[in-house]
C-alpha cells in the first residue's frame, strides 16, 4: 500500500500517545496515583509522540501541503474524522501540561476531553479501514486490534516514566498480563476470520501466516506475555527494568503487526 511506512508510525504513534494520555486520566486525574513529577513527564511525552505521529499523517495523506483539504469533508469521510479528533487531542493534551499540577474538576474535565477524542480518533482511524473492498479488514477484529493497540502501549509507556522519574513505582502487571493475552487471542482470531472469508480475504489470511514478521511479532507477544505473567507473582520483578523491557518488546511487536497489517491486505 502506497505510504504504508507513514501509515504504520502514524497509527502506531498516535495511539500510543492516546493510550498514554487515557492512562494519564484513570492513574492521575481520577485516581491521584501519580507523582506532578511523573505526570508531567508523561504528559511531555504523549504530546511529543502525537506530535511525531502528526508530522508523519502529513506525508500519509499524500499531498502534505494540501492536508487541509482533509478537513472539509468531515460529515462524510472518517479520515477527515480522523485528522480533526486528532489534532483536538493533540490540543487538550498540551492544555494538559499546564494544569495537571492542579487538583479538582478542571483536570479531570480537560483528561476527560482528551480521553474521548483519542478514542474518537483511534475509532475513526478503524473506520478507514474497515471497509468492503478489503474483504480480511472489513469487520469488527480491525477496531480490537487498533484499540488494544492503545491499551496495551498507553500503560507500558506510563509504567515506565513512573519508574525513571524515581517516584512510586506504577505496577501494571495484571492488567499488562490481561490486555497482551487478549492481542494473542484477537490476532488468533484474525487469521480465522480471515481463512473463513472470500477467497481475497483467505488470501490475507495466507500471506499473514507465511510472513515472518508475523512469527516475530507472535513470539515477541508471547514472551512479553510470560514476563508479565510472572511479575505477577514475583515482587522482584516488579521495576523499572522490566517495566522498560515490556514497553520496548510490545512497541517493537506492534510495529510489526501493522507492517504486516499494510503488506498484506488483498483488495477485491
Amino acid at each position: 500500500m502506497e505510504h504504508s511506512f507513514t501509515l504504520v508510525l502514524f497509527t502506531v504513534l498516535s495511539q500510543l500517545a492516546i493510550g498514554g494520555f487515557i492512562t494519564l486520566f484513570f492513574l492521575d486525574a481520577l485516581k491521584g496515583k501519580l507523582s506532578p513529577k511523573t505526570s508531567q513527564t508523561a504528559a511531555v511525552g504523549v504530546v511529543v509522540i502525537g506530535i511525531v505521529a502528526v508530522l508523519a499523517s502529513l506525508f500519509h495523506l499524500g499531498h502534505p501541503f494540501h492536508a487541509a483539504k482533509a478537513l472539509l469533508n468531515f460529515g462524510h469521510a472518517w479520515l477527515s474524522r480522523e485528522v480533526i479528533f486528532f489534532a483536538i487531542f493533540i490540543v487538550i493534551a498540551i492544555i494538559y501540561l499546564f494544569v495537571s499540577k492542579t487538583e479538582g474538576g478542571r483536570k479531570k474535565i480537560v483528561a476527560g476531553l482528551g480521553t474521548l477524542f483519542g478514542i474518537l480518533t483511534v475509532y475513526s482511524t478503524a473506520m478507514i479501514y474497515t471497509i468492503p473492498s478489503m474483504p480480511a479488514w472489513n469487520n469488527g477484529t480491525t477496531l480490537l486490534a487498533f484499540m488494544l493497540t492503545a491499551c496495551v502501549l498507553g500503560p507500558l509507556f506510563v509504567q515506565t516514566i513512573s519508574g525513571f522519574t524515581k517516584d512510586t513505582f506504577i505496577d501494571c502487571s495484571r492488567y499488562t498480563t490481561t490486555i497482551i493475552g487478549a492481542l494473542i487471542v484477537v490476532n488468533l482470531l484474525i487469521i480465522s476470520v480471515a481463512h473463513g472469508g472470500s477467497d481475497e480475504a483467505v488470501a490475507t489470511g495466507l500471506a499473514i501466516c507465511t510472513s515472518p514478521l508475523f512469527w516475530i511479532k507472535a513470539v515477541l507477544y508471547v514472551l512479553a506475555f510470560l514476563i508479565s505473567g510472572r511479575s505477577i507473582c514475583n515482587s522482584n520483578l516488579k521495576n523499572t527494568n522490566i517495566a522498560t523491557i515490556l514497553f520496548v518488546l510490545m512497541l517493537v511487536a506492534e510495529f510489526l503487526g501493522r507492517i504486516v497489517f499494510y503488506a498484506t491486505g488483498v483488495h477485491l
